[in-house]
């Protein structure tokens, strides 16, 4: 399993996953990046700046323009899931993980949004 402060996403920006349709697609990202990782063997030690060059290249490759901010989020958190599977790998398992995790970090937002609204009813 992966450590939450491995995890890349900034539920908090703005761009960041909001729904469950949302989780979903996050949660699709990220498995499919896994999958993409393992065919190409990538190795498991590269550092952020190391998996930015790379995406720089793959870019430039493809005629792309360089990934956005929660793309590039999806793609660290996609390798640090990638460097967990060295042991054990379990598509399915890593999926409902990801999914539910991104489900409780709205959950916790949406809550914290709430509790702010009601302080700020509440002393009117």
């Amino acid at each position: 399993m992966v450590s939450s402060t491995a995890i890349a996403m900034d539920y908090s920006h703005p761009g960041s996953p909001s729904s469950t349709t949302d989780c979903v697609q996050y949660a699709t990202y990220v498995t499919d990046g896994v999958k993409d990782f393992i065919s190409l063997e990538a190795p498991r030690d590269l550092s952020r700046e190391d998996l930015d060059e790379l995406m720089e290249k793959r870019d430039a490759e493809q005629g792309e323009e360089f990934y956005n901010e929660i793309r590039r989020m999806m793609i660290y958190d996609a390798y640090a899931w990638y460097r967990s599977t060295k042991y054990a790998y379990d598509p399915e398992m890593m999926y409902m993980e990801i999914r539910m995790e991104c489900e409780m970090a709205i959950a916790d937002k949406d809550y914290e949004e709430d509790m702010k609204d009601l302080e700020r009813l509440m002393g009117d």
